[in-house]
């Protein structure tokens, strides 16, 4: 806001006093992950962390993962049937209406700007009367949408802006962080970050080669839209100024 106190000083001849605070109503609680996507996400959920944000940088994306975790364990029967009872007089019409209803009755959201609008309007009312368990959305779910997040997850921490891929500026990483933790629902909101997919899978072939007295093959990084980052980088994040 610098330039909003320079122009008033400008313009009227006074100093102007910018007051700022970073004080969060529900405090945020930090952590690394190193287990796979699909394993975190039914930890979290196992932990009584739900609704997630799983937050990712492409429509695609988020539909992959959506489709991933119907694998996953994570909605009892009773939180089922209440889903497939509040969405039994909707209509499904699209092409890829089944797909959005066969997730939704697991408790998986789809949420992108990419959906039908019906479709982003059911995730928000599902999630707001605490039907869902994992919302996979990009990173603009939350912007002017009140939808209940108690986890924010990143999948990754660079993103490509149009240009080329980059890390996640401070500004991005605490405007989407700040979704997590519902004021008057939870005293405390989480925010988790996956390491890089080959850094997960390489600890997978250490300890697998290390229990057969092997040498790992270590798989290597993707070479195009992709910057690499590590327990270092979030942790710089979090301590930036918002």
């Amino acid at each position: 806001v610098d330039f909003f106190a320079e122009a008033l000083t400008e313009l009227n001849g006074l100093a102007t006093s910018i007051v700022s605070s970073s004080v969060r109503p529900v405090p945020l609680e930090f952590s690394y992950a190193e287990t796979p996507l699909p394993q975190t996400v039914e930890s979290l959920v196992q932990k009584g962390r739900a609704p997630v944000c799983v937050v990712h940088f492409t429509q695609a994306d988020a539909a992959d993962s959506a489709q991933a975790f119907t694998s996953l364990s994570l909605a009892t029967r009773e939180e089922k049937n209440a889903v497939a009872e509040r969405i039994a007089d909707f209509r499904f019409t699209s092409p890829y209406g089944p797909n959005m209803r066969k997730w939704l009755k697991q408790g998986i959201g789809l949420h992108h700007a990419g959906l039908l609008p019906k479709y982003r309007v059911l995730v928000e009312q599902l999630a707001q009367a605490g039907l869902l368990k994992v919302i996979c959305g990009t990173d603009t779910l939350g912007v002017g949408v009140n939808v209940p997040i108690r986890t924010v997850l990143f999948t990754r921490l660079c993103k490509y802006d149009g240009q080329k891929t980059a890390l996640l500026s401070a500004r991005d990483f605490h405007q989407i962080s700040g979704r997590a933790g519902r004021k008057g629902f939870d005293d405390i909101g989480f925010v988790v970050a996956q390491a890089p997919e080959h850094v997960i899978e390489n600890l997978k072939l250490e300890e697998k080669a290390a229990q057969g007295g092997k040498k790992a093959v270590k798989r290597k990084p993707p070479e195009h839209n992709f910057v690499n980052w590590d327990k270092n980088t979030f942790e710089r994040l979090i301590a930036a100024p918002p």
